[in-house]
């Protein structure tokens, strides 16, 4: 984390060129500045930094981590698709006419691709993470990125999110 990253914590609206981001977020890695991947990958799902669940947030920094240590080339969402899909969680919102909606915070996470879980490394994730939607901060951010700002309305699920062919196929 860059020496002039400020976080508070308990504040009723982020400043300037600060975010909402998640004590677990930073936990498994993210933290300021981010990589161009990580905002490239919210940028192309169309997805706020708030939709995203912990283990999403690991999946994509093993990912980056793989591809920069082991295979040795930058990581992109193009090379991620191959291996991942995003998935959308629902919440029922109790009351006359109870439904499955979609959830805001923490409503998206990756999955491996359907054949392709023996493509890319074994992940291990944490089963649960128990509350963590609670334990929300502010950390000041260089980029600007629409998608780092909070969202108030559901990840809406698109074409993009599903699976993709193999890299180089027509």
């Amino acid at each position: 984390m860059s020496p002039d990253t400020v976080l508070r914590a308990g504040e009723h609206k982020p400043a300037p060129r600060e975010i909402v981001t998640f004590l677990p977020f930073l936990l498994v890695g993210l933290v300021p500045p981010f990589s161009p991947f990580f905002v490239a990958a919210l940028e192309a799902y169309a997805i706020h930094l708030v939709h995203l669940t912990p283990n999403a947030i690991l999946t994509l920094a093993i990912f980056a981590h793989a591809c920069e240590m082991f295979f040795r080339v930058a990581p992109s969402v193009e090379i991620f698709c191959h291996f991942f899909s995003l998935c959308q969680l629902s919440v029922v919102v109790l009351g006359v006419g109870a439904a499955a909606q979609p959830k805001i915070v923490g409503g998206c996470y990756f999955r491996i691709q359907q054949g392709r879980q023996d493509e890319f490394i074994p992940i291990q994730m944490m089963g649960k993470w128990e509350e963590w939607e609670k334990q929300w901060l502010y950390t000041e951010v260089g980029h600007d990125s629409p998608f780092l700002r909070l969202s108030d309305v559901a990840p809406q699920k698109h074409s993009g999110w599903g699976e993709h062919p193999g890299l180089g196929a027509g």
